[in-house]
C-alpha cells in the first residue's frame, strides 16, 4: 500500500479477511478517512475479524464514526477517522493553533 497510496487520504478495504495485510501496509498517518468492511468471524483461515481490525487501528488512536451493517448480520462496513482529522473536526490543527476546516 505504501507505494501507491501517495496524494490519497481515504482506504477503503474489502479485501475478504485480509484486512490486517492491509493496514500493516498502509501508512496510517498519509490518511484520514478508513472504511473497512469486516466479519464477526474469521472468513478464512488466518483472517481478521472486526474485533482484530478495531484492536489494531485503536491503537493507532483512530476513532470509530460510524458501522454500516449489511443484510448478513455478521459483517459490516466501520468508518474510522485519524487523529489528524479528529483534531481538526475539533476545530484546530495540532499544535499550530489554526482554525481546522477546508484548506
Amino acid at each position: 500500500m505504501r507505494e501507491v497510496q501517495h496524494g490519497c487520504n481515504v482506504l477503503v478495504a474489502d479485501v475478504q479477511g485480509a484486512e490486517l495485510a492491509v493496514l500493516e501496509g498502509t501508512d496510517l498517518d498519509r490518511l484520514d478517512l478508513a472504511v473497512i468492511e469486516g466479519s464477526t468471524w474469521a472468513r478464512c483461515t488466518g483472517g481478521s475479524t472486526l474485533d482484530d481490525i478495531a484492536a489494531y487501528i485503536r491503537d493507532a488512536d483512530w476513532r470509530e464514526v460510524a458501522v454500516f451493517r449489511h443484510s448478513r448480520p455478521y459483517v459490516a462496513d466501520v468508518v474510522w477517522l485519524s487523529p489528524a482529522a479528529v483534531t481538526r473536526a475539533a476545530g484546530t490543527d495540532a499544535g499550530t493553533g489554526t482554525e481546522g476546516g477546508p484548506r
